[in-house]
């Protein structure tokens, strides 16, 4: 179901099973055992965030990017624990992968179809709307209201009343 891995203490993996040949586009595990850990993500920093967790609270889960044997990323899910002998010491990495590129693609499409039908919703309305988050951000707001500041509703998001109101909020 998921891409399974085992690395060393340095980081060089030992085994792999076929579904992370699979995700990563390799033909055998002789291409893959003896590489380094970094030589399958994308960004070195992602890599080194991810062994300091492990080597500090001995687990790590999250996203990164994963680079494929073909140069291509793809977003990647995983859950890794360090390995311990019977007596507890440290010997290695495991790590179970999951290629979630398409749940990520599918999930902002949805959020941006969401978010479109919001803005058609205020638009809709004859009065004045905005939305702002818990700390008087705004996140966004309709044509009427941004009339009346003279910008365009895409150019309120990040902005606070004192961007448009500097005096009148004067203390």
């Amino acid at each position: 179901i998921v891409a399974n891995s085992i690395a060393d203490l340095n980081g060089v993996i030992t085994e792999v099973n076929d579904k992370f040949l699979r995700i990563w586009g390799y033909a055998s595990k002789d291409e893959v055992i003896g590489q380094p850990i970094a030589h399958f993500l994308s960004n070195s920093d992602e890599c080194a965030a991810i062994l300091t967790a492990l080597d500090g609270i001995g687990s790590w889960g999250g996203d990164f990017t994963a680079k494929k044997k073909d140069g291509s990323t793809f977003t990647a899910h995983s859950q890794a624990t360090i390995v311990r002998d019977e007596k507890g010491k440290a010997i290695g990495y495991q790590s179970a992968v999951e290629d979630i590129t398409e749940s990520k693609r599918l999930e902002r499409e949805v959020t941006q179809a969401k978010e479109a039908q919001f803005q058609a919703l205020m638009e809709s309305l004859p009065s004045k709307v905005f939305l702002k988050d818990r700390n008087s951000v705004y996140l966004s707001c309709n044509e009427n209201y941004a009339r009346d500041l003279k910008i365009k509703p895409e150019e309120i998001r990040g902005k606070t009343d004192y961007d448009f109101f500097p005096t009148s909020l004067a203390v």
